[in-house]
């Protein structure tokens, strides 16, 4: 699983969201533009972004296949796109 959050503010839900991944293998994601995730720490010194997410999204396969995604959890190494 991956996520490209553009612009992220500490405790804010993240506007402009993209996120891919394959949980099975009759299962793909990929989706742009959603909320759902939630910054909770911003460490600019050591590049470290927080945070929380949750979110029901289709299978690109079968659109009558929803994953309901809960409770999840991240710590990434920020990087900086110009």
């Amino acid at each position: 699983m991956g996520f490209f959050i553009k612009n992220p503010k500490l405790g804010s839900n993240s506007g402009r969201v993209s996120c891919g991944f394959d949980l099975y293998p009759e299962c793909t994601v990929l989706v742009y533009d959603f909320a759902g995730i939630y910054i909770t720490k911003m460490d600019l010194e050591n590049k470290i972004l927080s945070g929380r997410f949750a979110f029901e999204v289709p299978c690109t396969e079968d659109a009558n296949n929803v994953l309901h995604i809960t409770e999840g959890r991240f710590d990434l190494y920020m990087s900086v796109l110009r």
